[in-house]
C-alpha cells in the first residue's frame, strides 16, 4: 500500500497477518453492487460530499477486526474532510478550466446637476457569465438606462430601466445574461437627468458605475 498510515491500520506492514482466518473458516465475499467501490479500489468517498461507505469486512480473503474497522473508518473520514477543506482554498484543483468569480464594470463620469447622455462600451479581460448587474446609483430618477447590450444582445427587452433598480438595495436580484468573451463587448446606453440626490451638491463629480458579476475564467486561462 502507498499510504503507510492505512497500511498500519490494515496490518499490512512486514510481519502482519491481517488477522488471517484459517482456510476452513474463510468466508466467500458477497458480490459487489454495480457502481460500488471495493476496498482495493482505494479512497472511496475521497473528496466528495457523499456519505462515506462502511468499509468492507473482507479484504482478499482476510477478516478485519473491530479495531481495524474503526481505525479504517477514522482514516477515511480524515481524508474526506481534509480534501473538503483543501477545496475551499483551491476549488479548481482537479479542473482543467479554472473558474473564479469576477466583476466587470463600465464607468461614466458625471457632474451633479449637468444633464448628460452617454454610450459606454468595453470588453472584459477574461470570459465571464454575468449573473448579476449592479449600479452605484443612490436614488431613483437619477440615471436611466435605455439599453444594456451584453455580447451584442440587448438585455433590456422592454422600455428604459431606472438604474436604481440595480442599485444598493438590489442584493436579492439575480439575472441571467449571455456570456461575454474577450472578443465581445458590453455596452450601456442611457442618460443622467441632472437630479441631485440628498447629500450631493451641484458641480460635484460623480462616477456612475455599472458592474456585471458572475463566474469567470481565471484571467489568462481562456
Amino acid at each position: 500500500m502507498r499510504d503507510p498510515a492505512l497500511a498500519s491500520i490494515m496490518g499490512a506492514l512486514p510481519g502482519s497477518d491481517f488477522g488471517r482466518a484459517g482456510r476452513s473458516m474463510a468466508r466467500p465475499q458477497a458480490p459487489r453492487a454495480r457502481g460500488t467501490a471495493a476496498f482495493g479500489d482505494m479512497g472511496f468517498g475521497f473528496g466528495t460530499d457523499a456519505p462515506l461507505a462502511a468499509p468492507p469486512v473482507h479484504h482478499a480473503g482476510h477478516v478485519l477486526s473491530a479495531e481495524q474497522r474503526q481505525a479504517l473508518h477514522h482514516h477515511q473520514m480524515m481524508q474526506h474532510h481534509t480534501m473538503n477543506r483543501a477545496m475551499l482554498l483551491d476549488p479548481n484543483r482537479y479542473s482543467t478550466l479554472k473558474v473564479q468569480g469576477y466583476s466587470f464594470s463600465l464607468n461614466q463620469a458625471l457632474v451633479i446637476g449637468a444633464v448628460l447622455a452617454f454610450n459606454v462600451t468595453l470588453q472584459p479581460n477574461s470570459k465571464i457569465r454575468p449573473k448579476r448587474m449592479v449600479t452605484n446609483v443612490p436614488s431613483p430618477a437619477m440615471v436611466t438606462l435605455s439599453a444594456v447590450q451584453v455580447s451584442n444582445v440587448n438585455v433590456l427587452i422592454g422600455q428604459s430601466d431606472d438604474a436604481y433598480v440595480y442599485g444598493p438595495n438590489s442584493f436579492g436580484l439575480e439575472n441571467e445574461f449571455p456570456t461575454l468573451d474577450t472578443s465581445t463587448r458590453a455596452t450601456m446606453t442611457g442618460g443622467y437627468s441632472g437630479f441631485a440626490p440628498v447629500g450631493y451638491a451641484p458641480g460635484f463629480p460623480y462616477l456612475f458605475i455599472l458592474t456585471f458579476q458572475g463566474p469567470a475564467a481565471l484571467a489568462g486561462n481562456g
